[in-house]
């Protein structure tokens, strides 16, 4: 499966998108007691001038995808997906200041990663 990216004519596979899509609507479904959201300033289908008004507002490389306030941020890859050097960064800075940050590549390592932050849900979520 396939995301339209607007005003492109084909479709571009981007399966971290789509995992970030499926779990963000299993964060909604199952609503985590914390306040969340994503961050979508670094999608590289922005043109040089959008970056640029980005940054002077504050936007910045390597800014994990998913962000829990007070509890920690997420990044989210592929089976196969490796951090760039920004991300890098960031992790390195989220750990010195005692942020937690973790690198998922499933809902179930989203879902493991919260808990272990003391997360906990108004509908708990269930795989069978």
């Amino acid at each position: 499966m396939g995301l339209r990216v607007g005003g492109m004519a084909g479709l571009v596979k981007r399966p971290e998108e789509e995992l970030q899509r499926a779990i963000v609507s299993l964060l909604y479904y199952c609503r985590p007691r914390c306040l969340w959201w994503a961050n979508t300033t670094q999608r590289g289908t922005r043109k040089r001038f959008e970056m640029a008004v980005l940054k002077a507002m504050g936007a910045r490389p390597g800014v994990a995808d998913l962000c829990f306030f007070n509890v920690g941020v997420i990044e989210l890859k592929t089976a196969r997906g490796r951090l760039s050097p920004a991300q890098e960064a960031f992790r390195d800075e989220c750990f010195a200041l005692g942020v937690n940050w973790a690198l998922c590549r499933s809902i179930d390592e989203v879902l493991y990663a919260l808990r272990a932050w003391g997360v906990t849900f108004a509908i708990e979520p269930v795989f069978t």
